[in-house]
């Protein structure tokens, strides 16, 4: 009797218990590295259970997480970092968590709770890949094009802290004002660089 032995997995298998179960991105907030780590599990399940169990490259599932990250950033008019700078962050966290997942049950103790209650805690603050990372606009110095624009200074910081604020309905005047700025700029490095 060769019976099937695949075992699907459903919410209860494939709830993380540092995290907690997979889940999309919010979309009204930026995400925090929680919310980050719990898309990549649904990524990761997702993937599996489309190759037949077969587990996805890590490298694979940053790439497809980094992209939703960037949509919902690119929706609060905030300059990030490129893209591969948020694979490599994506990653990095991943290995972090993947040594609390993986620590042997025989040697968890109290030391390794404090690490994985500050691991949560961590898990609380935003996943930031903004490209300008200053507290106050004033006093910014970065270049024009990773400087965080004045209207979304406000939002930024609060997200950084109380995340109280939500990404709004699209305000035409000031899409429409940033994307013939994001015009000009790729004129002006085109015109800079002789890409022929």
């Amino acid at each position: 009797m060769s019976g099937n032995n695949n075992k699907t997995n459903t919410r209860s298998l494939s709830n993380c218990p540092i995290v907690g179960a997979p889940s999309e991105l919010p979309t009204t907030i930026l995400p925090t590295l929680q919310d980050m780590l719990k898309c990549y599990l649904l990524i990761r399940d997702k993937l599996k259970f489309e190759r037949s169990g077969k587990d996805p490259s890590i490298f694979e599932i940053a790439q497809k997480l980094a992209e939703r990250v960037e949509i919902i950033w690119r929706k609060s008019f905030i300059p990030t970092v490129s893209r591969n700078r948020i694979v490599k962050l994506i990653q990095d966290n991943h290995v972090k968590y993947l040594h609390l997942i993986r620590y042997p049950q025989q040697k968890r103790n109290k030391k390794y709770e404090l690490k994985v209650q500050s691991f949560r805690e961590d898990a609380k603050k935003l996943f930031d890949i903004a490209a300008c990372k200053c507290m106050s606009h004033a006093l910014c110095k970065c270049e024009k094009q990773r400087k965080v624009p004045i209207l979304e200074h406000k939002f930024i910081q609060d997200q950084r802290a109380t995340r109280k604020m939500r990404i709004g309905p699209v305000d035409f005047t000031e899409t429409k004002k940033n994307t013939t700025t994001g015009k000009k700029e790729e004129e002006r490095v085109i015109e800079t660089y002789d890409f022929r």
